[in-house]
C-alpha cells in the first residue's frame, strides 16, 4: 500500500507542478487574438482544471485538439509528448503497484494459512504418538526395545495415512 501511495502522490505532485506552468506561461499570458486562446480558456483556464486536462491526456493521449496550442507554442510540442511518456509510465506503475501489493498480500496470507494447518497437523501427530507411547511403556520407565516399537509399525503408518 504504501508504494501505491508514494507513486500516486508523486503523480498527483507533478500534475499540479505542470498545472502551474501551464497556467502561468500559457493561460495567463494570452490575449484573445491568440488563435490558441479558446483552447487555453476552456482547457487550462485554471489549476484544478488543468489538472484535470492533463489528466485527461496521460491516460488518453489524444493530442489533436492540442495543435494549435503546440504550432503557436513550440514548449508544448516538446512538453506534451514528454508529459504523456512519463504521465503514461507513472500510471502503469499505479497499477502494476496495486496489482503486485495484492499479491503479495494473497499469498502472504495463504502461506500463514499453511504454516498454521501444518502446526495443527505437527500438534495431532505429537498427540498421537504420545498416546500410543504412553500405551505401549506400561512399566512407565519412558523408553521402548526396539522389539516392542516394531509391532507398531501398522498403527504408525495408519496415523500418518490419517493426517495425511
Amino acid at each position: 500500500f504504501q508504494a501505491v501511495f508514494y507513486v500516486t502522490l508523486l503523480q498527483m505532485f507533478t500534475l499540479y507542478i505542470c498545472a502551474i506552468v501551464m497556467v502561468r506561461l500559457f493561460t495567463n499570458t494570452s490575449s484573445p487574438d491568440d488563435p490558441s486562446h479558446e483552447v487555453l480558456a476552456s482547457k487550462f483556464s485554471t489549476v484544478p482544471r488543468t489538472m484535470l486536462t492533463l489528466f485527461e491526456l496521460m491516460a488518453n493521449p489524444e493530442l489533436d485538439e492540442y495543435e494549435v496550442l503546440m504550432y503557436n507554442h513550440p514548449f508544448l510540442m516538446f512538453f506534451y509528448p514528454g508529459f504523456v511518456m512519463m504521465g503514461s509510465f507513472g500510471l502503469i506503475a499505479v497499477l502494476t503497484g496495486v496489482i503486485s501489493e495484492s499479491m503479495f498480500e494473497k499469498n502472504q496470507v495463504r502461506r500463514q494459512e499453511e504454516a498454521l494447518e501444518r502446526d495443527i497437523q505437527h500438534q495431532n501427530l505429537r498427540k498421537v504418538f504420545g498416546d500410543l507411547f504412553d500405551s505401549l511403556d506400561l512399566e512407565g520407565v519412558g523408553g521402548l526395545a526396539r522389539e516392542e516399537l516394531q509391532g507398531t509399525l501398522p498403527q504408525i503408518e495408519k496415523a500418518f495415512e490419517q493426517e495425511g
